[in-house]
């Protein structure tokens, strides 16, 4: 599910170590600062077998507000 100043860009099913899984490619409205708004891609990967849930932003995320 996303939130509401996410939205989802693309879906994909593959496979990792023998394990199928999703990949998310997700949009984020957010504010870099605080203050200048930005869109952020973010990418998530859901293990279909285990349920586990692995998320990549980019490295200067932390600067994101929202």
């Amino acid at each position: 599910e996303s939130k509401p100043n996410e939205s989802i860009q693309k879906v994909e099913l593959g496979q990792k170590s023998g394990q199928n899984v999703f990949l998310f490619t997700i949009q984020k409205d957010a504010k870099f600062l605080g203050i200048i708004p930005i869109k952020m891609e973010i990418k998530r990967e859901v293990n279909a077998e285990t349920q586990t849930i692995k998320e990549e932003r980019p490295w200067w995320s932390f600067l994101v507000f929202g």
